[in-house]
């Protein structure tokens, strides 16, 4: 049985969310947790009425139109911030996988390193996070592009979720280098083998991409050329390639989101 963790506000946005998940997961045996965290101070009794009562209407819903008889739906209403609620809800339900929506592409400086989505992605330890664009329209994944400069050793516990998803869908993964320099130094060379090995079983394919006039140009470029691609991962760490591709953003006032579903996997401490 997998555990899904789906946050939400009630906004259309993580509606869209908890809809992809469901979709993604329709053949599985699942427990999806919805979460809604207040602030108990602003409202009092009346918030935490109003948050148990929204997750109902939700969950009357989902079971309306559900297909398989193997999905639960968990209401889970908790009085603090949407981090910390987040971070105690995976800890108490050993969550394996968290589903967010995100706005889409604005160009506003800070829009995605402000929401609550990025800062899950930069604070909730240990489970891996798929952000996903209010506009997207879902399907499953083809291709699961992992996007990385080898310049990190990756850990098998750290990508073990990353080969879960591709087996979840049966879904191509292709390892893309976006390449800055003319050749791999000899750590990159090992770190690209290293990741040879961790995840031979499923078959990845290794790509050199030259890279654009950012990082963000050229994985948007890859998601435009290939229709294929269905998810754009990377792993999360303040040294990583995802840190550099934010501080990338920030420097050039655009806010990097991909137009598919973005699965931010975090490093292993």
């Amino acid at each position: 049985m997998k555990k899904i963790l789906l946050p939400t506000d009630f906004s259309n946005r993580a509606q869209k969310a908890i809809d992809y998940s469901v979709y993604l997961l329709e053949k599985h045996d699942c427990t999806f947790y919805l979460l809604h965290a207040y602030y108990g101070n602003i409202g009092g009794e009346d918030a935490m009425k109003a948050s148990k009562e929204g997750l109902a209407e939700i969950i009357k819903k989902m079971e309306a139109k559900k297909e398989n008889k193997q999905h639960r739906f968990m209401p889970v209403s908790i009085n603090d911030s949407p981090v910390n609620a987040i971070n105690s809800t995976v800890m108490d339900w050993n969550i394996e996988c968290i589903f967010m929506g995100t706005q889409g592409a604005s160009g506003i400086e800070n829009v995605l390193l402000g929401s609550t989505t990025m800062k899950a992605i930069q604070l909730v330890q240990n489970c891996p996070i798929i952000a996903v664009p209010e506009n997207y329209d879902y399907d499953i994944p083809d291709e699961v592009v992992f996007a990385n400069d080898y310049n990190s050793e990756f850990q098998k516990s750290e990508l073990k979720p990353l080969i879960q998803i591709c087996q979840w869908w049966n879904s191509a993964l292709t390892v893309v280098h976006i390449a800055s320099e003319k050749q791999l130094t000899e750590s990159q060379e090992a770190n690209r083998e290293s990741l040879k090995e961790i995840l031979k079983t499923v078959k990845p394919k290794f790509v050199e991409v030259p890279r654009s006039t950012s990082i963000s140009s050229t994985l948007l470029m890859l998601e435009k050329e290939n229709q294929h691609i269905g998810m754009v991962a990377m792993v999360y760490n303040k040294r990583s390639f995802f840190e550099k591709l934010l501080r990338e953003a920030v420097v050039h006032h655009l806010v990097f989101v991909s137009k598919v579903p973005f699965l931010a996997l975090p490093k292993a401490k």
